[in-house]
């Protein structure tokens, strides 16, 4: 990331527009005189998935990292679907799971393991 902070700073870009960036430090990659707008799709996405119809839905994090993003993702998700009265209120320890990933070197996975669970479930 930093790379292509120094790449397109580089270009002269003096603004940059992003969209849901893996981790929101990434801005910090620029320096001041580049304005930097995060914008995020969550709420776009979660009306799509809460028009779906789903039942019993599941927002599963695909690691550890992805676990803050996850959450928000799921609570806009009932938030929308509860005003469509497409998706019931769930406890805090429901709608949710994530993998745990153990690595053996620099990205080479050697084993993924689910917490939670995802079994008849819209995911």
């Amino acid at each position: 990331a930093a790379d292509v902070a120094q790449i397109l700073t580089g270009a002269g870009i003096s603004r940059l527009l992003v969209m849901d960036l893996h981790s929101p430090q990434i801005q910090g990659f620029f320096p001041t005189s580049v304005l930097v707008e995060h914008l995020s799709a969550v709420s776009l996405a979660a009306s799509y998935f809460a028009e779906q119809g789903l039942h019993d839905a599941v927002v599963v994090s695909p690691d550890a990292g992805g676990v803050a993003r996850a959450k928000e993702f799921r609570a806009t998700l009932q938030s929308v679907g509860r005003s469509l009265g497409s998706i019931a209120q769930q406890s805090s320890d429901q709608g949710f799971a994530m993998f745990f990933k153990q690595r053996s070197g620099a990205s080479k996975i050697e084993r993924m393991d689910l917490a939670g669970s995802v079994r008849d479930q819209d995911v």
